[in-house]
């Protein structure tokens, strides 16, 4: 019973329970929490519109006052007060039909463990249902990440269930998959460590590896072969490729082509400036007494913009066929570069030929080897049926081995 005279069902560990305070004052302090993340997110979000406007030496001080709003309001636990026995019965209560990954979303893992939000039993009914609803390599996420912050919680009746007990699951998610495609997908050396693979198993998939490797060592040293023989070839093709680069360089007739827009332009431009320059002077005639003066510079200003339009055109018409006749000297200049280089790399591909070839067939030798061993291996891993345990020599993530337990067993079993 605790000191306003609730029983506690489950009760907060001797070692870490914190003095309690009375309603009101918790009440209060919640609000003053909700009030000062409110502040804090109502000063970011100034600071930041006030960044947004140009005024950036104002970000400096938004950034830190919205990380500070976010932790008021999400902080594990922050909004929720565990030493008040009524709001932690209804915590509890609420917990108990919530899926764990939501409880700790919800109150974090310290209060989960120090409170005992869910009982040790509940707590691992939860763990059991969320590891069957997820795939196994998010399984054994979960429990290291369980066990991490068992261990920051301390001394705890607390025990996190073992993957071990999910082999089932691991075996139905690689029934279908190669000994390659669980190398890719799942870390062997953990699988080892949580018993999920034994010796024979775990050797079959370390083999498969070094045959992998092999491979890729083999395949590479043929590939960097075939690139010395072939040397003298490839750097004759590469000259050839060089000289047909420079020969047909359009380099200048780009340039000839872009001086020629840029006089197009600038000329347009002038004559846009000589008629506005017109048309502003007759436009002063334009609101003369005499009706005679108005139409006459009506109609000058009529025949202003004609000529101008026509000059306009004239221009467009002369840079239309100087600039199509540039590009059509740079297109066939292009042909005639590509057709160089395409009869050099066929040349090439010629004197090569023996050697791709050769290469080929001794790459396409070495994957059929490889393709048999890893079916040897893939039905030697289906025929695999042993208890699993621990090989000897493996590091476990805990930084203990099978060796290291073997030699405490035979220890504890001497001074028996």
């Amino acid at each position: 019973m605790n000191s306003i005279g609730i029983i506690d069902p489950i009760g907060v560990p001797a070692e870490t329970a914190l003095p309690s305070v009375g309603w009101t004052d918790v009440k209060v302090q919640r609000a003053w929490r909700t009030a000062a993340a409110l502040i804090a997110l109502l000063a970011a979000s100034s600071f930041g519109i006030m960044a947004l406007a140009g005024k950036a030496a104002y970000l400096a001080a938004a950034i830190p006052l919205a990380a500070a709003s976010a932790y008021l309001f999400r902080s594990r636990g922050g909004l929720y007060d565990f030493q008040d026995p009524e709001e932690l019965a209804r915590i509890r209560a609420s917990a108990v039909k919530m899926p764990l990954a939501k409880v700790i979303e919800t109150y974090g893992w310290g209060p989960l463990f120090r409170y005992r939000i869910l009982s040790p039993p509940a707590f691992e009914k939860a763990f059991s249902s969320h590891a069957d609803s997820v795939p196994f390599n998010s399984l054994l996420s979960f429990y290291e990440t369980s066990e991490a912050e068992l261990k920051k919680a301390g001394s705890s009746p607390f025990a996190i269930p073992q993957p071990e007990r999910w082999r089932g699951k691991f075996a139905a998610e690689t029934e279908k998959m190669t000994c390659r495609e669980i190398l890719s997908a799942y870390p062997i050396e953990k699988l080892v460590c949580y018993r999920i693979l034994g010796e024979p198993s775990y050797q079959i998939l370390v083999e498969t590896r070094r045959e992998t490797t092999r491979f890729a060592e083999a395949q590479k040293a043929m590939e960097m072969e075939f690139a010395r023989k072939t040397k003298p070839e490839r750097e004759h093709f590469l000259q050839k490729a060089d000289l047909a680069k420079r020969k047909y360089d359009t380099s200048a007739l780009a340039s000839q082509l872009s001086q020629l827009h840029g006089s197009y332009i600038y000329s347009v431009d002038s004559e846009e400036r000589i008629a506005q320059a017109g048309l502003q002077a007759e436009q002063a005639l334009a609101h003369a007494a005499d009706p005679a003066l108005r139409s006459a510079a009506a109609a000058r200003c009529a025949a202003i913009r004609e000529a101008l339009e026509i000059r306009k055109g004239t221009l467009y018409q002369f840079y239309a066929q100087a600039s199509s006749a540039i590009q059509a000297q740079i297109l066939s200049l292009q042909e005639l570069k590509q057709a160089e280089i395409a009869e050099a790399r066929a040349e090439f591909d010629r004197a090569v030929k023996p050697a791709w070839e050769e290469l080929d067939a001794r790459i396409a030798f070495a994957k059929a080897e490889l393709n048999r061993r890893l079916r040897e291996l893939d039905a030697a891993y289906r025929n695999t049926a042993e208890e699993p345990s621990q090989p000897q020599g493996i590091p476990c993530v805990f930084g203990l081995s099978a060796s290291f337990f073997t030699f405490l067993s035979s220890c504890a079993a001497h001074l028996l």
